[in-house]
């Protein structure tokens, strides 16, 4: 089952009642002509099978012979038989869908439309494509019914779209890439004469160890209260930030005046204390003033509005999409 028809599957569990986008008096996106193009190649050349079926499944058909047929295809395949006209007309007729998918004499028609087969998966993409097409048609529909009901949970119709949209984007599965590729990056690291260090933790003999934290690291700081899990976490973004590296900190314990005293005590090596009960010498002070100008200037985010899982992902993800 294709990730499109699991999703569907999700759908349908949940009771949505799938929105008829034909009844709404316009034709929606299709290309008939190059489903057609797409079943009969197969039909005539299985070994572009492989390549078409990670693309597509059966959902993405808007005519339901197509449809039909394609599944008895790959439903052949799966089960390394021979594909042609003759064993897909006998695989249509075991699933009971011959005659949904227009019989043996429409088999014929769409093998004869073929010219060549060269271009199937650039036709299968389009074929996808206008899928994608109805489907957001289809979705937008459903989500303004819903936004007209007055017992809806706005926020949750929010999420509900995100996920929506947001799944439409992994539709097209990405291609594996080759051991060679990833050994050339490996080798990359061997050939720089110092050591890698990636975002520096602003721990020196940590950094060493670790080599700092690295792209699609997931760094989870744990310890008892009082052992410095902040602490070191704000050793990481002042590291951050000193070398230019945006970032941001979400917090549910200390405020955002809070976090920049702790930065400030940090940085200048002031006592926290001094700084929160304003006990600064003027010299403390002209430091404490030319710190909080650069923070003034510096695209460092902090947020302390508590929210809940799903709004701190909502505003996580507009941070790195409006703030980098």
């Amino acid at each position: 089952m294709g990730p499109l028809n699991r999703k569907k599957k999700v759908v349908e569990q949940r009771g949505v009642i799938p929105i008829d986008i034909e009844s709404r008096g316009k034709i929606p996106p299709q290309a008939v002509d190059l489903e057609e193009a797409v079943i009969g190649a197969l039909i005539l050349e299985a070994s572009w099978i492989p390549k078409v079926s990670i693309l597509i499944d059966e959902d993405v058909f808007y005519k339901p012979n197509n449809a039909a047929i394609y599944k008895a295809i790959l439903s052949l395949y799966k089960e390394r038989k021979p594909i042609d006209i003759l064993t897909v007309t006998a695989e249509l007729k075991k699933l009971g869908t011959l005659e949904e998918a227009g019989g043996a004499y429409g088999l014929m028609q769409l093998t004869e439309k073929v010219t060549s087969s060269a271009n199937v998966e650039y036709h299968a993409l389009i074929v996808l494509e206008q899928f994608l097409g109805r489907e957001v048609i289809r979705k937008s529909l459903e989500l303004i019914e819903k936004g007209y009901n007055s017992t809806t949970d706005y926020v949750d119709l929010i999420d509900e779209a995100k996920a929506f949209f947001s799944s439409l984007n992994s539709t097209q599965q990405k291609k594996s890439k080759t051991g060679k590729q990833f050994a050339q990056s490996v080798k990359k690291i061997l050939d720089n004469p110092k050591p890698v260090i990636g975002i520096r933790t602003g721990v020196l003999l940590l950094d060493y160890v670790t080599g700092g934290h690295q792209n699609t690291d997931l760094i989870v700081i744990a310890g008892r209260p009082g052992m410095g899990k902040t602490v070191l976490m704000l050793h990481g973004v002042l590291a951050s930030w000193m070398n230019k590296i945006k970032a941001g900190v979400y917090s549910y314990e200390m405020t955002g005046e809070q976090l920049i005293q702790r930065l400030a005590s940090m940085r200048l090596t002031i006592k926290n204390n001094a700084i929160r009960a304003n006990k600064l010498s003027e010299e403390e002070k002209a430091k404490m003033e030319f710190f909080l100008s650069e923070i003034n200037e510096s695209s460092f985010l902090i947020n302390d509005s508590n929210p809940d899982l799903w709004a701190l992902l909502s505003i996580m993800e507009r941070d790195v999409t409006e703030g980098g």
